[in-house]
């Protein structure tokens, strides 16, 4: 007999790989849009790094970048007193980390980055005053971070760099 159509079995069967290819696919998805969304900050960080760095040069100001765990605020020290002052805050190129998945740690001269300021300056000649290691890390344990391939930045006397964390350094590429 001709019958035309599908069993029962045959769409059971077809159902069972759609399942076992969600079910490889979706996890792989999720690490990658977390590799994506962690190196997206560190890019959105040195940009306004380097911005704060071009800046200092053009308009013959220190900027003062105040990092903590939560983010970046950068400040144009106009009046020189080599204080972050609230009216001098730039928000443009000041950065709060945009989920609550990440944090910042490292260190700014030698401190620890944590929920208080550590400022770090950049003089009128473009050169940082401190060496500062940041590190995109998350609050729980998210493999997209620490397998991102850009999650920390480094700040040297004369040069900003990104890279990928190994322990307490950020080997620049």
């Amino acid at each position: 007999m001709n019958e035309k159509g599908v069993s029962f079995l045959e769409t059971l069967i077809v159902m069972a790989l759609i399942g076992l290819i969600l079910i490889i696919s979706v996890p792989w998805t999720l690490n990658q849009i977390r590799h994506a969304r962690a190196e997206a900050e560190i890019r959105t960080l040195y940009s306004n790094l380097t911005e704060a760095r071009q800046r200092t040069i053009e308009r013959n100001f220190p900027y003062i970048m105040n990092v903590k765990d939560t983010g970046i605020d950068v400040y144009e020290d106009k009046n020189g007193n080599n204080t972050a002052d609230p009216t001098e805050k730039i928000d443009r190129l000041s950065l709060t980390i945009g989920s609550q998945d990440y944090k910042l740690t490292g260190t700014v001269g030698g401190t620890g980055i944590s929920g208080t300021a550590a400022p770090f300056t950049i003089n009128v000649r473009g050169i940082a005053l401190s060496r500062v290691t940041i590190f995109l890390t998350g609050y729980s344990t998210d493999p997209g971070v620490s397998d991102a391939q850009r999650n920390c930045i480094s700040v040297t006397a004369t040069r900003i760099g990104q890279g990928k964390g190994n322990g307490s350094n950020c080997d620049i590429n």
